[in-house]
């Protein structure tokens, strides 16, 4: 947000599993239903801009869709190297040690490096993020608790999703130096938006929100945000 111009305010939106209430929303749709009213609530009037990484990006299409069912007016809706829930419906359910090689993924860390020395554990993933000094394991047990029950809960609600389609332009921003041997595609969006437009990062996908990845997808993402409250149609 401090590498965006303007002064337009940024909010963060926080997974329910990481306060133990994401039994209260056993689809992706209402969970979706619940960030659009949340945003409404801060802001009742658009345009709005969304962000979302990963699993993020999943949900940022579909609030997209649920604020324009509601006649909100949208403007930059971007995407970080998220797939539709189509490429994730027929793999095998995630196991714990897939949810802590997720962790480490998210932490910037290398999972295999760790598995060299053992099995996954939850104990071990969280020694080694305290013994790493990483922002992570400055939590407490019971906040990376929530951390990791979000992540399987995000992993269930993403394999039951049926997307929406959203009318209009989805920035897509791919990391390029990932996903080889997996038929991964942006061009999987085409069904579920008007538009695509898409722009290669030098990065890992874990590394996207990073400071060094930043340098090569902002530019993109200011001249959309530029482009939609002007009015100039890219």
């Amino acid at each position: 947000a401090r590498r965006l111009s303007g002064t337009r305010p940024v909010i963060g939106l926080q997974s329910p599993a990481l306060t133990g209430q994401h039994g209260s929303y056993p689809t992706l749709r209402a969970l979706s239903a619940h960030y659009a009213d949340l945003i409404q609530q801060l802001q009742p009037a658009g345009p709005y801009h969304l962000l979302g990484w990963s699993t993020g990006g999943i949900l940022a299409q579909d609030i997209a869709c649920q604020l324009q069912a509601r006649g909100a007016t949208l403007g930059v809706v971007c995407l970080l190297d998220a797939y539709p829930a189509d490429a994730w419906r027929d793999r095998a359910p995630a196991e714990a040690h897939d949810v802590w090689r997720a962790i480490l993924h998210i932490a910037g860390q290398d999972p295999d490096a760790l598995t060299r020395e053992g099995p996954l554990t939850r104990e071990r993933v969280i020694g080694h993020l305290r013994a790493q000094q990483h922002p992570l394991g400055n939590l407490t047990d019971e906040q990376l608790h929530g951390i990791f029950e979000a992540v399987g809960f995000s992993n269930t609600l993403v394999r039951d999703h049926r997307h929406q389609t959203y009318d209009g332009t989805l920035l897509y921003i791919r990391a390029a130096l990932d996903h080889a041997g997996e038929n991964l595609s942006p061009d999987m969006w085409a069904l579920f938006a008007t538009r695509l437009d898409v722009h290669d990062a030098p990065s890992l996908h874990a590394h996207l929100p990073g400071e060094t990845a930043l340098d090569s997808w902002l530019p993109p993402l200011e001249a959309a945000l530029q482009a939609a409250e002007t009015g100039v149609h890219r």
